[in-house]
């Protein structure tokens, strides 16, 4: 008996450490042993015990289990109850005959606990046999026996021929395999195999599938098999093995992504299975027959999470209504796409909100502009980052002087003149204030004014204003332009002469004159001939 605890305890601690869950949190087991009593008599050899649980999920290693000399785990196998199961789930056992099933008792589910000692009594009504005579089946009275069939099975062998009685109960143990030994269906004594009327099943048949339908997402099927027939309903359900091959993994993926999963005419759904990868098979339980497949599907996408960081504030010194840029970055840390909103808050205060769309693993800037006209320190939050920025006491500008104006350097050209010539008259005005301003200049001749022209000239400017005059009188004239003085002199007009009129030519004497003297040339001429030819 010690040497049988030993050995199933270092049993149970490889099985633990040798087996992958792939879709379940697979506790120690909890471990039984007792005597059976059956009708208060010891239960024969073959008798099935077996223990469910009324939290979680148990698996079919070594439950059921059978007795041997009115016990079990004694000279056979300790019932072990594991699977996902939490801490203080309650547990029932079962005792199954021939004629039926009775609960014998019930546990408390504790991970890695026992083996204990359960010791089971249960009643089970044995079918009265008639009495000779008294007619009924065969010519004997009373109720008929149970009607017990087998079920016909095609593409499987059985290691005991499956057989129900007319509520479709199994009357044996029995493990189904296919012909290429990569499924088997372990069906216990006691389960109700029944079609979708109720009525006891009459063939099992399993059929590989060559084209299984496309597998799920980011995932690979690497053995089908198509159950039938499809009507058929298991309670409880059925232990479903199936074999793989670890070569047909994908690269991405490995024996923990293993499981079992069914079509239900739209697509594959997973069920919760246990991965064995030391005998490579993969178990689940089913409970209605169709397309089963091993699969192999990477671990759920984590959804999309977000974090928020880098958060700036620029500047953080600013004056009234100026603009202050309040970035952060905005990282999607999960596994799938998603949408997340930023919120600004100032001063507590929902100001502003940004939402951004990212796919896994990308970053997004998200920027606020903001501006205060109050002077204060302001608070700014994202998204649990906080920073702060600050508005200055307005700056008054201060008063501006007003416009003032000087006016210097006269100039007068020329300065000596005829009547009635033009005299240029200039001289330059600064505006010396601090706004721009207008301003009239004045020109006087001889302290009467002459004329007048005004000027706009922005702070600290100048501009030349120019005159033109004439004057007839001759004299000095005195020019005098905002205080400043000079003259200019015009010239006294000439005398007048009267002209001569000139005498009328007495043209009969000027001929007569001519006359005159030509005879006396005549004259002279023809004595001084004369004398000296004499």
């Amino acid at each position: 008996m010690r040497k049988a605890v030993i050995f199933f305890m270092a049993l149970a601690v490889l099985m633990a450490i040798s087996t992958s869950p792939a879709h379940a949190q697979v506790q120690l087991p909890h471990a039984f042993y007792g005597n059976v009593l059956i009708n208060g008599a010891a239960a024969p050899d073959g008798t099935q015990v077996s223990a469910t649980v009324d939290t979680g999920e148990t698996i079919s290693t070594q439950n059921p289990v059978t007795t041997v000399g009115g016990s079990y785990g004694v000279n056979s196998p300790k019932l072990l109850v594991q699977g996902d199961i939490p801490d203080g789930a309650t547990i029932t056992f079962h005792v199954t005959n021939a004629d039926g099933t009775a609960v014998g008792g019930t546990a408390t589910f504790s991970a890695g606990g026992g083996p204990d000692e359960k010791n089971l009594s249960v009643t089970i009504k044995v079918p009265s046999t008639p009495p000779a005579g008294d007619g009924g089946d065969g010519g004997v009275g009373g109720a008929p026996a149970p009607e017990i069939t087998t079920v016909s099975i095609t593409g499987l062998t059985a290691t005991v021929s499956l057989r129900v009685d007319d509520q479709g109960i199994v009357q044996s143990n029995t493990t189904l395999t296919t012909t290429d030994s990569k499924l088997s269906l372990y069906i216990a004594a006691g389960n109700k195999i029944l079609d979708a009327q109720g009525s006891p099943l009459t063939s099992f048949s399993a059929v590989i599938e060559p084209s299984p339908p496309a597998p799920p997402p980011r995932g690979a099927v690497l053995l089908a098999y198509n159950l039938g027939p499809d009507v058929a309903i298991f309670d409880p359900p059925i232990t479903l093995s199936m074999s793989y091959d670890p070569e047909a993994l994908p690269e991405d993926l490995t024996e923990d992504n293993l499981s079992v999963a069914y079509w239900d005419s739209t697509e594959w759904l997973v069920l919760e299975a246990i991965a064995d990868t030391t005998a490579k098979t993969v178990s689940c339980e089913v409970s209605h027959f169709t397309i089963f497949a091993v699969v192999a599907t990477p671990p759920p996408l984590e959804p999309a999470a977000f974090a928020v960081s880098n958060l700036s504030i620029q500047p953080t010194d600013i004056q009234p209504k100026e603009v202050v840029t309040i970035t952060a970055m905005v990282t999607n840390t999960g596994g799938t796409e998603g949408s997340h909103t930023v919120v600004l808050n100032i001063n507590g205060v929902k100001e502003d909100e940004k939402s951004v769309t990212l796919g896994a693993g990308q970053s997004q800037e998200v920027s606020f502009s903001v501006s205060r006209d109050k002077s204060g320190s302001y608070a700014v939050t994202v998204d649990g980052l906080s920073g702060s920025f600050n508005v200055a006491e307005p700056v008054v500008p201060p008063t501006p002087e007003p416009a003032v104006f000087s006016v210097k350097d006269l100039i007068i050209k020329p300065t000596e003149v005829q009547p009635k010539e033009a005299v240029t008259i200039t001289a330059s005005v600064t505006n010396t204030g601090g706004t721009e301003g207008s301003y009239t200049v004045i020109l006087k001749i001889n302290g009467v004014k002459e004329a007048e022209k005004s000027v706009t000239i922005a702070a600290g400017g100048s501009q030349d204003v120019a005159f033109s005059v004439t004057k007839e009188e001759p004299g000095s004239h005195t020019v005098t332009v905002d205080g400043l003085s000079s003259n200019f002199t015009v010239a006294a007009a000439p005398k007048e002469v009267t002209p001569v009129k000139p005498a009328a030519v007495n043209w009969p004497l000027v001929g007569g004159i001519i006359g005159a003297v030509i005879v006396v040339a005549l004259v002279i001429l023809y004595f001084v001939r004369k004398r000296t030819t004499d």
